[in-house]
């Protein structure tokens, strides 16, 4: 994320593209909620029973594309999933922001136990594989853009440019023994 990013796209900036997104998906968006800003705005709608997703860029495009296809692949094989709402095709564009809107989830801090997340990783690794390409799983690399990457706030628009190279161990932070830096 660039600075520039970072100021173009703000908490109202955020919540004027929802509103529209939510007129054109027949919401209402009275007594919207921020509840986060980060790689998306996260909304809370109609008292929590929708949760709105507003992408930073139309580069969120094909990740949020990809999130809905996954999300109705799970649903449709009768897995417990986040669902989304409305009948309109999902994600909405508003002004090169992808907008998605899901089903709302209970509030708290109620947790599936170790058993109930084994028991669906079991389940989940039992489908057959989607009739779409996911990309490789690379778990760490947004921890360490935003942890390890001492350019990030500087305002310097690229880790070559503030003479930081592109591993962990340049940032100076030292992964655990055995452990990969890639």
């Amino acid at each position: 994320m660039t600075t520039s990013e970072r100021t173009a796209f703000g908490s109202t900036a955020a919540e004027s593209i929802l509103r529209r997104a939510c007129g054109l998906v027949g919401l209402d968006p009275d007594g919207v909620e921020m509840l986060r800003l980060g790689d998306h705005a996260v909304f809370r709608i109609d008292g929590g029973r929708v949760v709105s997703r507003v992408g930073r860029h139309a580069d969120r495009l094909p990740s949020v594309r990809r999130e809905v296809a996954v999300a109705q692949r799970l649903v449709a094989e009768g897995c417990p999933a986040a669902r989304l709402v409305t009948e309109a095709e999902q994600p909405v564009v508003v002004e090169d922001h992808p907008v998605t809107f899901w089903e709302g989830l209970a509030d708290g801090e109620k947790y599936a136990s170790a058993r109930e997340v084994g028991e669906l990783l079991r389940r989940l690794h039992g489908l057959e594989p989607p009739h779409f390409s996911l990309p490789a799983l690379r778990t760490f690399d947004k921890v360490e853009q935003r942890c390890c990457d001492p350019c990030r706030d500087s305002g310097v628009s690229s880790r070559s440019s503030c003479g930081v190279g592109g591993s962990v161990r340049a940032s100076g932070v030292r992964p655990s023994a055995g452990a990969s830096t890639r």
